[in-house]
């Protein structure tokens, strides 16, 4: 156990001094208010009706996570509604899930039989740590733990890591346990639904045969399984009704892209995926998926795709004719007794694992959104690469060893005896007499038998085979982890807040509309460059004719009082004003209410206003359209009614609405007949 102490020391403060910055971030509007302090049954923190609703409710934002939403609500109950424990927390949760990785390739990793006088553990700490370090410090890693909304894949993979653990184990307890750990993952994001063939992958990887005893594998029966695929059904059947039927969230219902476009798509990001794991540049928080259209990161995606399979063919033929050679006996692991780590049965597993980890991701039978793929996605199927890279130097470096091991020692030139023989150095009958091993100049103190003129015979010195030329594998391992940490630290520091996220992804794809429009709005409100802000919403609007950019344009242009045309307004909120199911239905009935307010049209304003407060709520705060409401009943003489709205405000934990509320409160009982001005 000591021995594992300072590996673990190291991979906690390396993934803490990777991640610890998150702990002053804030939120991203994108899903992070979803999950958190705008989830109704979220932001009161633990009670028994909030988890019942987390359990009830499967619509909610189009997946079932009750696991997740529980884990936010313990949040605020322990550390209250703040930002910076939300962060602090994923990090937590990412270290977990690395140290049980890091003991889950202990296990894996196999010993073997270097000597026949004892044994050697290759599967050594340092390797293990290796592998890990890879997983915990890449730069897909980051979007998964400095992302809030990222919480779901933290817990999809703790749950399924110790269910791993459990599987590996033999006995009920641990089956059950096992079964527990699978409930629990797809709980926390249905994706888990793949826990069977991951389980089935792991115990194909736990080939004992290669352990110092000899043991057989213990497998565990098909029937055990049966649990898992029970649940693995159940949990994909209600994460397709839960994208037909999504609440409030209609752009994420089930994706209806014509199948050969899901399967372009479902190719591309595999490749993309695999390329970005070799070489971490472009990452970023948005990767917008553009049906019947790929960019030229499409070529790539395929080339990388191709390459990655040529090299896995490859290794797979290697590996089954050195199979068959041990079989035969002819080859040089079944004459030095060292069977090849990286097994055929080795190798399919490592390919289940992956293929299993992501298809629930690519969008293929169900919906990704928006985007076509996102480095959270590729969390859970990542350890597969680590699991691989793991093998992959082991059996390197046994190669690399076995072929700096001596050879058969070879005599050297010298006088020969006279007559027929055999070689002195050859064990048997020698024609002068006994073995000359036993005397003559190997025996001390005896003379030569065939005379003291003949030197004696120098002991050969063991000749070792050439340097292979494989390079320090463990060191070059080493090297690329630590460039990974370099590339990461930049990356981790952009999801400081939406304006760092989405000028990052702006950088990496100009013309991303979404991403404009987060800018748009940050431009706007928090440095209020007000001009710049319009001009990227109406880009975005160029880019996403469709999308609710358009209902922000106008709102940003009715509350900064930069458009009295009230027919542009309507224009832009057309759509958004009469559709029940989309968020920015408030946004656009409060930018017609500021605009027909401007105009002194107080009975327009305040329907509109009203519409606005009972509007589907999201990223949309009602606090605005109720300030503005109760200034409009106090110019339209109802003073009352604007009392009745004030009073709640003047609660607010806003800054900019409590002030305000209390200064117009104060106002009308001073004098009713006061007229508000914004």
């Amino acid at each position: 156990m000591r021995k594992h102490l300072l590996p673990v020391l190291l991979l906690v403060a390396a993934v803490w001094f990777l991640y610890s910055q998150t702990g002053r971030f804030e939120f991203l509007r994108l899903d992070d208010h979803d999950y958190t302090f705008r989830c109704a049954f979220v932001k009161d923190g633990l009670s028994a009706a909030n988890v019942k609703e987390a359990f009830a409710n499967p619509r909610h934002a189009a997946i079932w996570m009750p696991a997740t939403y529980i884990s936010y609500m313990a949040d605020i109950t322990l550390f209250g509604p703040g930002m910076g424990p939300h962060h602090l927390v994923n990090v937590a949760l990412h270290t977990l899930n690395a140290l049980l990785l890091y003991a889950l390739l202990l296990a894996l990793l196999p010993r073997t039989a270097d000597a026949p006088g004892g044994t050697r553990a290759v599967a050594s700490a340092a390797l293990a740590l290796l592998a890990t370090a890879f997983w915990a410090l890449h730069p897909q890693r980051v979007e998964a733990v400095a992302w809030i909304a990222g919480r779901k894949e933290l817990l999809c993979a703790l749950f399924t890591l110790l269910g791993l653990h459990c599987w590996l184990r033999p006995g009920r307890r641990w089956t059950l346990a096992a079964t527990l750990c699978c409930a629990l993952a797809c709980m926390s994001k249905p994706t888990a639904m793949c826990f069977p063939f991951l389980a089935f992958a792991v115990a194909c990887l736990n080939d004992t045969t290669l352990t110092t005893d000899n043991a057989p594998p213990k497998t565990r029966p098909l029937t055990a399984y049966l649990p898992l695929l029970a649940l693995a059904v159940a949990t994909g059947a209600l994460a397709v009704y839960s994208q037909t039927h999504p609440e409030g969230r209609p752009e994420l219902a089930l994706f209806t892209a014509s199948l050969p476009w899901r399967l372009l798509n479902a190719a591309v990001s595999t490749g993309l995926y695999l390329f970005q794991a070799l070489v971490p540049v472009g990452l970023h928080l948005d990767y917008r998926a553009t049906p019947g259209h790929f960019p030229l990161d499409g070529l790539l995606g395929f080339a990388t795709l191709a390459a990655v399979a040529l090299v896995f063919g490859f290794i797979l033929y290697r590996a089954w004719k050195k199979g068959r050679q041990a079989d035969d006996g002819t080859g040089t692991d079944a004459q030095e007794r060292v069977p090849p780590v990286l097994t055929v049965r080795r190798l399919l597993a490592l390919l289940l694992f992956f293929c299993a980890a992501l298809a629930p991701t690519l969008g293929i039978f169900g919906s990704f959104g928006e985007a076509a793929r996102a480095d959270r996605f590729f969390y859970l199927p990542s350890l597969a690469l680590s699991f691989g890279l793991g093998f992959f130097v082991l059996d390197l470096s046994r190669t690399a060893r076995r072929g700096r091991r001596a050879l058969p020692s070879q005599s050297v030139p010298g006088p020969q005896p006279d007559g027929p023989g055999p070689h002195p150095d050859v064990p048997g009958p020698h024609p002068i007499g006994p073995n000359p091993q036993l005397v003559g100049a190997d025996v001390p103190g005896r003379p030569h038998p065939i005379g003291p003129d003949v030197p004696d015979r120098p002991h050969p010195e063991p000749q070792r085979s050439p340097k292979t030329g494989l390079p320090p594998l463990p060191a070059l391992a080493a090297l690329v982890v630590l460039v990974d940490f370099g590339a990461a630290f930049p990356l981790v520091a952009s999801y400081r807040n939406d304006y760092t996220a989405f000028s990052r992804t702006l950088a990496c794809d100009p013309d991303n509309g979404r991403a404009l429009a987060h800018v748009a709005s940050e431009e706007c409100a928090r440095f209020g460059r007000i001009d710049r802000g319009i001009s990227l919403y109406r880009r975005s609007q160029e880019l996403r004719p469709r999308d609710d950019t358009a209902a922000q344009l106008a709102y940003t242009l009715a509350l900064r009082g930069l458009s009295s045309d009230y027919a542009e307004i309507r224009r832009l909120c057309a759509k958004f004003a009469c559709d029940h199911t989309l968020d920015r239905k408030g946004m656009a009935l409060e930018a017609l209410g500021t605009t027909a307010m401007r105009q002194r049209k107080w009975a327009e304003a305040i329907a509109c206003l009203e519409d606005s407060i009972k509007a589907p709520q999201r990223f949309y705060s009602a606090e605005d359209a109720r300030l503005r409401l109760g200034a409009c009943y106090c110019n339209a003489g109802r003073a009352m009614d604007a009392i009745r709205v004030f009073e709640p405000l003047t609660q607010s934990r806003r800054a900019d609405i409590a002030p305000r509320a209390r200064q117009f409160l104060d106002a009308l009982k001073r004098n009713p007949k006061t007229v508000l001005f914004f």
